[in-house]
């Protein structure tokens, strides 16, 4: 398991968005069929960003993204 964060000072510039997208590139060369990732609930934040790069709410605090 992993975790990051993005400063306070550095949302909202696509850091984050940045890095999950260099990390689901990089794993789904090696087959990576998908990723779950997990948010406190009240992360409405974070839940939000998560959306927005395609992952589907899988309960009140897991996300999943799959890919073909």
């Amino acid at each position: 398991m992993t975790e990051f964060f993005i400063d306070q000072e550095y949302r909202r510039r696509g850091v984050g968005t940045q890095l999950m997208r260099q990390v689901e590139e990089y794993f789904t060369g090696d087959g990576v069929a998908g990723f779950q990732l997990f948010t406190g609930g009240n992360n409405r934040l974070a839940q939000g960003f998560y959306e927005r790069l395609g992952y589907i709410r899988t309960d009140e605090i897991m996300y999943r993204k799959r890919y073909p």
